[in-house]
């Protein structure tokens, strides 16, 4: 039987599914094969993906048969041998604990939680192993969700500084309002707004096929921008989304 190199051209809805794979689903493995068939789709060769995606050939003509036969469920892990782990009330209790506490206070390195995080440490806490987008499902049935990173500098603040400022917004209070941004509000931070444009129009509105292709836009994108630094700071740019 003759190895299939090229995944089929794919029809519209097929590529619609494999674009939403990679943008959201919720197990990067599978994020990774859907890469794979996309780039296949636009006649990359399995040697050329693999050195893009730093996997090995064979792994990359595997994801391509395998989504031949099976479609976009050929994404999916493939099921362990073997009865599969379950949750039992010690992993729930477990789970909850760990989203409530910050990952640096239990000795990681990283400030925020994800799946694939809480699924290693909960494999430590339970000897339970589920897959990330079982163990994502779970969350949602039992309304668990992630804790809120802090984001206090205080401790980076120098105490003098911050009352020399203080003193002076009091001077001038009747000639300065100042609108304090509040917590967890990126669409009113302007700089926030700015990358997510830059994502919108960058990264968005094309898929690029390698890595100096995209790092070229990104300069032209800053170039642009820099010769004309205002055209993307009025107020219909601060205010056009996310504050109705």
């Amino acid at each position: 039987m003759k190895k299939i190199e090229y995944v089929h051209s794919l029809s519209d809805t097929e590529l619609a599914e494999i674009q939403k794979a990679i943008k959201t689903h919720v197990n990067p493995r599978a994020r990774v094969r859907a890469i794979m068939i996309r780039l296949s789709h636009e006649k990359h060769s399995a040697p050329e993906i693999a050195k893009m995606l730093g996997c090995s050939r064979q792994t990359v003509l595997s994801q391509i048969s395998r989504y031949e036969q099976e479609g976009i469920l050929g994404l999916e892990d493939i099921p362990r041998s073997g009865a599969p782990a379950k949750a039992d009330i010690n992993y729930i209790e477990q789970l909850r604990k760990a989203v409530s506490i910050d990952p640096p206070d239990l000795g990681y390195y990283f400030g925020v939680w994800s799946v694939e995080r809480l699924q290693k440490h909960l494999i430590k806490q339970t000897g339970i192993d589920l897959a990330p987008n079982y163990l994502n499902e779970l969350m949602k049935r039992h309304g668990i969700v992630y804790r809120r990173p802090k984001h206090d500098l205080s401790d980076k603040q120098q105490p003098q500084e911050v009352d020399e400022k203080k003193e002076l917004l009091e001077y001038y209070s009747n000639q300065v309002f100042v609108l304090w941004l509040p917590k967890y509000c990126p669409e009113l931070n302007l700089i926030e707004r700015f990358w997510e444009h830059m994502k919108q129009v960058v990264f968005d509105s094309y898929y690029w096929g390698d890595k100096p292709s995209l790092e070229q836009a990104a300069h032209e994108f800053f170039k642009e921008h820099n010769e004309n630094p205002m055209s993307e700071f009025s107020i219909s740019f601060r205010l056009s989304k996310n504050l109705s």
